[in-house]
């Protein structure tokens, strides 16, 4: 199989032709180079099978074009689009757990928000009865300085 399609004029013309032993040939010739990339870049098995195919439809899409210009070797060219397909998807889960991180931080905010409240207003009302306990006691030991104290507001 090596021998028969290892140029890559011969695997664009075997795409163009209809030849499905190129896409395996493809698939089994870039499986471990697009494993190792996505595997140490935080990645699973079914990631890998997913950017490689993905990455060969897009070739074998572009190779069907007449215009097509291949300027590099082909496994520079799949390993390329293999390795912008997986950064696509890590940044689509980048994103995405990001987003679901700041909705658990809001929802965490709201709580201690509604809580924080919860306690100053309990500390506002204690605040009021020490004052009102304060002032009413006072007023019963020490009625004489209360006017003082009207006296010097006004």
């Amino acid at each position: 199989m090596r021998r028969l399609i290892n140029t890559k004029e011969r695997i664009l013309a075997g795409i163009r032709n209809g030849d499905e032993r190129v896409l395996k040939y493809l698939y089994d010739k870039h499986y471990s180079m697009i494993r190792s990339l996505v595997l140490q870049n935080s990645g699973s098995e079914d990631d890998v099978q997913d950017v490689l195919q993905d990455g060969i439809i897009i070739f074998y899409e572009k190779a069907l074009d007449s215009k097509f210009k291949l300027t590099s070797e082909v496994n520079s060219y799949i390993y390329s689009v293999c390795r912008n397909q997986w950064l696509k998807t890590l940044r689509a889960r980048f994103k995405k757990s990001n987003i679901e991180d700041v909705f658990v931080q809001a929802s965490d905010y709201e709580e201690e928000k509604s809580r924080h409240k919860n306690i100053i207003r309990s500390k506002k009302y204690e605040f009021k009865l020490a004052v009102i306990t304060f002032f009413l006691d006072f007023i019963r030991h020490r009625p004489y300085q209360i006017m003082i104290i009207n006296i010097k507001s006004k």
